[in-house]
């Protein structure tokens, strides 16, 4: 931990006062790989912004084949939109938005104490 001044200031008898605190090594969105730990520590959440309206030029081209080069390309996030958006969608409609079906199965694995057939 580091202290350092938070720039928050208290009047005391007509003195100004510059308040010194300890400062985390990793900012709070840094701490559990870019997730947010949930208020009872038993979930990490991730958030993302999608960026629509970034154009994929050749930029964007150029970093998608470099990436797609030092990894694997199903997993990388600078892909053509349409692709992009064929995995975003999917995601969504697998791991977001679950069907009743899928909220049953995966309270009865949880009540179970299996795996769970949702999130694999």
């Amino acid at each position: 931990m580091q202290s350092v001044a938070d720039h928050s200031l208290t009047r005391n008898d007509s003195e100004l006062l510059i308040h010194q605190r300890a400062r985390p090594e990793k900012a709070f969105f840094e701490s559990q790989d870019g997730g947010m730990i949930s208020a009872d520590g038993t979930q990490i959440y991730f958030m993302g912004i999608i960026d629509i309206l970034t154009n994929f030029g050749k930029k964007k081209r150029v970093e998608n084949i470099v990436r797609s080069i030092v990894h694997d390309s199903q997993t990388i996030s600078c892909i053509p939109p349409q692709a992009y958006g064929e995995r975003y969608y999917n995601f969504m409609t697998s791991k977001v938005f679950l069907s009743q079906d899928q909220i049953r199965k995966e309270i009865k694995a949880k009540q179970e104490g299996t795996k769970s057939p949702v999130f694999d």
